[in-house]
């Protein structure tokens, strides 16, 4: 989707701090961190919500929980890990689901 700052992310047109990139996940560092690591990993199939997920991309949103460990382990910090729909504040819409990584570590 060409609209969605997200999207537009993971295929290098905004640029990024790149943590973590498999086939269907895309992990790289929050401009605005709430947390000393905060981490925002996302779906490269995109997904608008939660409501999107249907049996045909079920093992894309496994694959970003089966990415956390990695990467909290990269990051050496214990996390706290919400879903979310990242919100594109231009628009105030909803612009792609993921897994939002907070780091608890100082």
């Amino acid at each position: 989707m060409n609209d969605c700052l997200f999207c537009r992310i993971i295929a290098g047109d905004i640029p990024s701090t790149k943590v973590y990139e498999e086939d269907k996940v895309f992990a790289f560092r929050d401009i605005n961190p709430q947390a000393p690591v905060h981490v925002l990993i996302v779906l490269k199939k995109h997904l608008a919500s939660a409501n999107e997920i249907s049996e045909d991309n079920l093992g894309d949103v496994a694959a970003c929980f089966a990415a956390v460990p990695q990467i909290s382990a990269s990051a050496q910090a214990t996390y706290q890990s919400d879903v979310a729909a990242f919100p594109d504040q231009m628009k105030g819409l909803y612009q792609q689901m993921g897994l939002d990584l907070k780091g608890l570590d100082d």
